[in-house]
């Protein structure tokens, strides 16, 4: 799976300025300028080769510093084609729904879906924020909508989940980012909407993903 170099460098040079995992990065003194430059292929390489693997850990909200209700899951990284692969729980996204005003048919319905799995495409790139050795990147969505197809009792159920490239919570900007040190990964989950049943529930949730290879 390939992508534009020159969009993802324009990308970089666009999110540079709001990147943040957990919290912001420096103060207004910093020439966030920089903060990135350009990567050597060798460099990309050696960043997804070193991050490539499976990870078990949980799902939790993004600012959730205490991982309260934290749920387990899974994802991969592949070496091959940088993709990384997010198991979303699908219990993770209940509790929006019904603050969305999902009534209990419809999420009595949700609640027998399957879990979903979120790929998107990882670009490495330099950080001065963080040690040598540790990487960070963006990812671009190999898909942002994700469509799940299902049968209850005979009668099929469709749930589509669409997922945003910003999102503003608790007073952060949160972008497509991803960390990866120490055999850990982490990475933002940005929900921007699920639609059931065609009803469209704006839920605007960011979640982390955080996990140890195995």
């Amino acid at each position: 799976m390939k992508t534009n170099k020159f969009s993802v460098w324009a990308l970089l040079l666009g999110l540079v300025s709001i990147f943040t995992l957990s919290s912001c990065l420096g103060d207004n003194d910093d020439d966030n300028t920089s903060t990135i430059r350009d990567l050597t292929q060798l460099e990309k390489q050696v960043a997804i080769s070193n991050a490539a693997g499976e990870y078990e850990g949980f799902y939790y909200f993004i600012d959730d510093k205490n991982k309260l209700d934290s749920l387990p899951t899974v994802a991969t990284i592949s070496e091959y084609d940088s993709v990384m692969t997010v198991t979303i729980p699908r219990a993770s996204m209940r509790a929006s729904l019904m603050r969305a005003s999902a009534d209990e048919a419809k999420l009595a319905i949700f609640d027998q879906s399957p879990s979903i799995k979120l790929k998107g495409v990882l670009h490495p790139y330099f950080n001065q924020y963080w040690n040598a050795g540790d990487y960070t990147f963006i990812y671009t969505y190999a898909n942002n909508t994700v469509t799940e197809t299902f049968t209850i009792d005979d009668v099929d159920h469709t749930v589509v989940y669409k997922f945003a490239d910003y999102l503003n919570s608790g007073g952060y900007l949160y972008n497509r980012s991803a960390e990866y040190y120490d055999k850990k990964f982490f990475c933002n989950i940005l929900l921007e909407s699920v639609t059931l049943e065609g009803t469209t529930y704006n839920l605007l949730t960011g979640m982390t993903f955080e996990g140890k290879r195995n």
